[in-house]
């Protein structure tokens, strides 16, 4: 599809959804059935504005990845000496074997410059110090362990001297043509260039579906939602797979420290000195995705609460430096964690009428396929259309309802002030890190939703009418989500670790398109 078809697509799905909008705050509210019901009519309403805005600024920020060029470089055609590159691989706890391996990759690099390696250990570990002596990289410690990474990247920055900086994380191997592919885009005014985080391993919603061929969960943002942030100069850093400029970075003061996503907050603070990011969607690198569920959620807390920490800190609404496309860039980046508390709204207002009678909206089937279903239809057929096969409506829901119930405490939290300053490596050893309760949030929701599922059909029987046949869905819906987080959940209990010798982005076919395949996941718990 063309990018002209695509404004059109994305005009008339604006269009559709202010229609919608406006219908919801006009016609919907229970203005007459109490204070309790016109509170929680407004905080449904809220929660789907929000939603709305997120949805239309993603079709409108996509139509740019068309126009997304990466900068030329002008070195390449040029007889200037390539700069040196100083490596830098931090570490604090991570296995020898593993830190050897990236070593390695990171020592096979080729590149016609000046390469030093440089092993970070910032638990000054002897092993670690073995390690370096015994593959002849430079090794570097400090005695005072504080600002967790970013302090540690700081530190080196003081013993270094290169000036390109390429950072990975233990986990991460380049590939031996990363700097081949990446130096040449470190042009004039460039800060960094951000490849892609690509795994050896599945993760764990890939090995939940066996053989579905279902996309790495993050392939979406590297492939289709950074690629798209080059043309606004919104692109994310993510702290690994990425080369640095050492002025960029000392004009902002090196690394941002006292957040949890120190990367985030340093690609903003460079954006907002008017450097540039460049993304790239070539894998240049690989890692290691998390193994267990415990090691996965304390990832992705750390990456929400981090980005809330980070936005707050960096003042992506009312700061200088960013315009207006850039601020909402990033909004919608932190906006995101708060899935979370959207999906509890949601799960609320059906189970608030199905068992205490409080009204939420007004609403009736001929309504509904007026207003609600176009921007519904236009939202299914749109995702993985501007997405590039990478991503549906339907696994979206999935991927954050099965996340939903460890991940809604501590972005509460962290909204009210109530950080987390603790930095947790994510474990990528493949130990089961799996407990019983892990199941009990998804399983709790099930049972409730089951009740309010009799529950509306028993209204809607009583009542001799299909006015309840939206409730009935709506709870029949979030029962599916729930179940099959609890299967999710269950199944994680049993995964192995499963190497891939390349992880390469995947695009949905029109099968996989289709509904989550829980018949599937189903027969792979009973065997």
């Amino acid at each position: 599809m063309n990018n002209t078809i695509k404004k059109i697509y994305a005009v008339v799905l604006t269009f559709s959804t202010l229609v919608y909008l406006g219908w919801r705050v006009i016609y919907t509210a229970p203005y007459d059935h109490g204070a309790l019901s016109i509170v929680f009519a407004w905080i449904l309403l809220v929660a789907e504005i929000f939603g709305a805005v997120e949805l239309v600024c993603f079709f409108w920020f996509y139509l740019a990845k068309d126009k997304n060029i990466a900068p030329r470089s002008a070195r390449a055609a040029s007889q200037e000496p390539l700069p040196a590159v100083d490596v830098m691989v931090p570490t604090y706890g991570e296995p020898v074997p593993l830190l050897e391996k990236t070593l390695r990759a990171c020592l096979a690099m080729r590149y016609a410059g000046q390469v030093c390696v440089w092993l970070l250990d910032d638990a000054s570990r002897p092993e670690m110090k073995e390690l370096a002596d015994r593959l002849q990289v430079g090794y570097l410690f400090r005695h005072k362990h504080v600002n967790a990474k970013a302090g540690n990247l700081n530190s080196a920055l003081g013993k270094t001297k290169a000036p390109l900086i390429a950072v990975f994380d233990a986990d991460m191997a380049p590939r031996p043509e990363f700097l081949e592919r990446t130096v040449p885009l470190m042009t004039k005014g460039v800060a960094y260039v951000q490849t892609p985080q690509s795994f050896r391993n599945r993760d764990l919603f890939q090995k939940a579906y066996g053989g579905a061929g279902i996309p790495n969960e993050q392939d979406f943002f590297y492939r289709s939602i950074e690629p798209a942030r080059n043309a606004i100069n919104a692109v994310v850093l993510a702290g690994s797979n990425m080369l640095l400029s050492r002025e960029a970075l000392e004009a902002v003061g090196g690394f941002v420290t006292e957040t949890l996503t120190e990367d985030f907050a340093t690609g903003i603070a460079l954006q907002k000195k008017g450097y540039r990011g460049v993304a790239v969607t070539e894998t240049l690198a690989e890692g290691e995705t998390p193994e267990s569920l415990g090691a996965l959620i304390r990832q992705r807390v750390r990456w929400a609460s981090g980005c809330i920490q980070s936005g707050r800190k960096e003042r992506i609404l009312f700061g200088r430096g960013l315009t207006l496309r850039q601020r909402m860039s990033y909004l919608m980046a932190v906006s995101y964690w708060y899935f979370p508390v959207k999906r509890l709204v949601y799960l609320l207002a059906p189970l608030l009428y199905s068992f205490f009678g409080v009204a939420v909206m007004r609403c009736d089937l001929r309504s509904a396929a007026l207003f609600w279903l176009p921007m519904y239809l236009l939202t299914t057929f749109g995702i993985p259309l501007f997405s590039g096969q990478t991503r549906t409506v339907g696994w979206s829901m999935f991927y954050e309802s099965c996340l939903t119930p460890f991940l809604l405490i501590p972005v509460i939290r962290e909204s009210l002030g109530i950080r987390q300053r603790e930095f947790k490596v994510t474990d990528k050893s493949g130990s089961r890190d799996w407990r019983w309760w892990m199941v009990i949030p998804h399983a709790f929701v099930c049972l409730i939703l089951a009740a309010a599922v009799v529950c509306s059909v028993r209204l809607s029987l009583e009542a001799q009418s299909f006015q309840y046949v939206m409730l009935v869905l709506w709870n029949v819906y979030h029962l599916y989500l729930a179940f099959a987080g609890v299967l999710f959940v269950l199944n994680c209990k049993k995964s192995k670790s499963e190497s891939l010798k390349e992880e390469l982005p995947h695009r949905l076919s029109g099968r996989e398109l289709a509904a989550l395949k829980l018949p599937r996941l189903l027969a792979s718990l009973l065997k």
